[in-house]
Formats: C-alpha cells, sequence, structure tokens
C-alpha cells in the first residue's frame, strides 16, 4: 500500500494508458477528452496561422526596406569609392598612362590625337616616356592642362574628344547599381 499526503485537495484525476492517451472510465469522460483535443488542435492550428502571417509581414517589410534603400546603399557604396580613390589620387597611387589607355579603348581613332593631361600627371608620364622611348605612348602630343584633373585625361583627335573623369566613372557605376538591385 502507497499513502501520498497532499497539501492541496484533488480537483480531476485521468488515468493515462501506457501510450499518453487518457484513459477514459465512460464514454461521457471519452467525449470529453477528445474535445478538449479538439481545442487544443484549433488553438494551435490557429496560432500557427498567426506565425505564418507574422512571418509573411516581416519578410514584406525585410524586402521593401532593402528595396526601398537600394539607392542609398548605391550612392554609399559610390562616396566610399570617391573617398577611397580621393586617397589614391592624394598619394600618387595610380598608373596614369594606364588611364590614358583605358581611355584610349573608347576612341575610334588613334592617330593625330592630343593628350591633355594635369602638368603633375604628364610630369609622372614624360619621366616614364624618357625612360622608354619605345613606351606606346611616346608618339602622340601630349599636353598639360590644368582644367584636367590628377589621375584623370582628355583626348582630342579629328573625331572629337573623350575625357577620362572619375566623378563621371563614380556616377555611371552608381546608376549601374541602382539598376543591378
Amino acid at each position: 500500500m502507497i499513502n501520498v499526503r497532499l497539501t492541496k485537495p484533488i480537483r480531476c484525476v485521468s488515468v493515462v494508458n501506457e501510450d499518453g492517451m487518457i484513459a477514459a472510465n465512460s464514454d461521457k469522460d471519452m467525449v470529453a477528452a477528445q474535445q478538449a483535443l479538439d481545442v487544443k488542435q484549433q488553438k494551435l492550428a490557429e496560432l500557427c496561422d498567426v506565425l505564418e502571417k507574422i512571418n509573411n509581414k516581416m519578410t514584406h517589410a525585410f524586402e521593401n526596406f532593402i528595396n526601398g534603400h537600394n539607392e542609398e546603399i548605391a550612392k554609399l557604396s559610390v562616396e566610399i569609392a570617391r573617398k577611397v580613390l580621393a586617397a589614391k589620387v592624394e598619394r600618387n597611387d595610380y598608373r596614369i598612362e594606364e588611364i590614358i589607355k583605358q581611355t584610349l579603348g573608347e576612341m575610334h581613332i588613334r592617330n593625330d590625337i592630343e593628350i591633355h593631361l594635369n602638368p603633375s600627371d604628364l610630369e609622372t608620364l614624360g619621366q616614364i616616356i624618357d625612360e622608354d622611348q619605345q613606351h606606346p605612348l611616346a608618339d602622340h602630343t601630349l599636353v598639360a592642362d590644368v582644367n584636367v584633373g590628377k589621375a584623370e585625361c582628355e583626348i582630342i583627335g579629328s573625331t572629337g574628344k573623350v575625357r577620362s573623369m572619375i566623378d563621371q566613372k563614380l556616377e555611371h557605376i552608381e546608376e549601374l547599381l541602382k539598376k543591378a538591385q
């Protein structure tokens, strides 16, 4: 015999079988247990629906947030690139001949052209050409132009002119970033 001493009175007793199911003593108990189970399942289904709706709203809000900020993200990215480039230009950490070659690639005519450069870049390029008389840019007319920024160039040919300007390139990159997102 087992004696159990309780501090509070017993209000309800359920007998549970080995499967964890309530073992009913009567049909009335069985119906009541099934109804209680149905109510719990209904509440669980409602809770799952609420959680799914919350998830959908959060996903939609996140997508709107990201899409709404694409332009700001693109501007911020370009502004960071602008600062990095400005620091590189400040410490002369660029190759002006590569900038010229890239700009020449945009022109269809390569004969009889003038290459306008910032005076300090012209001096740097002059030193490079002095060291290598066979340098591909040695045959072109090089002009010091205070209106051309450092790390930029303007190439004038018989069909027109092409400018390589940092700001224009950054604006083009910004537009591409806005479209890509």
